[in-house]
């Protein structure tokens, strides 16, 4: 669990068509770090500075709610600090990456200049690389980059403004 904020500006460019640049931040604990098959308690964070361009198709069919569906891609800068309880493995580092984001969800329209969307957003890393420490009592301590990619899925409150 965490939490993601971000703020976007755009426009319509169709009548069916809308687009915009958004910049976001999210952030989430670290519960559990899995090291050579043994998962034990973790602690620290996973976060994520994103700049993305989106587009999004809507359509009004005369409900209340006006559907909506998008995709959006970017780059993103991840960055992980975290250990296990027992301090055997630390893991640490940040990278720049590509990101791609897919959405569903619906509009209310309040007013001629505000909407309320609730949503669903799918978003994923490509490859991360970052650095790990792997401790042990015996041998002392061995480092390697590793490779992994992130993906989240978000259920997305947002206001929006028409000017």
């Amino acid at each position: 669990m965490g939490f993601h904020v971000g703020s976007a500006i755009g426009m319509r460019l169709h009548k069916y068509f809308r687009a915009d640049v958004e910049l976001s931040y999210r952030r989430a604990e670290v519960d559990d770090l899995d090291a050579q098959r043994e998962v034990s308690h973790g602690q620290g964070y996973f976060s994520m500075l994103s700049a993305m361009a989106n587009g999004y198709v809507d359509y009004d069919f005369g409900l209340p709610v006006i559907p909506y569906v998008g995709a959006g891609i970017g780059w993103t800068r991840v960055e992980l600090d975290a250990n296990n309880e027992d301090g055997i493995l630390r893991v640490e580092g940040e990278d720049n990456v590509l990101a791609w984001a897919l959405m569903i969800g619906g509009s209310i329209p309040v007013n001629d200049v505000m909407d309320i969307s609730v949503g669903y957003r799918y978003i994923k890393t490509m490859d991360t690389q970052l650095e790990s420490a792997l401790i042990r009592t015996t041998t002392g301590e061995a480092s390697e980059r590793l490779d992994s990619e992130f993906d989240s899925h978000e259920g997305v409150v947002t206001v929006r403004y028409r000017f």
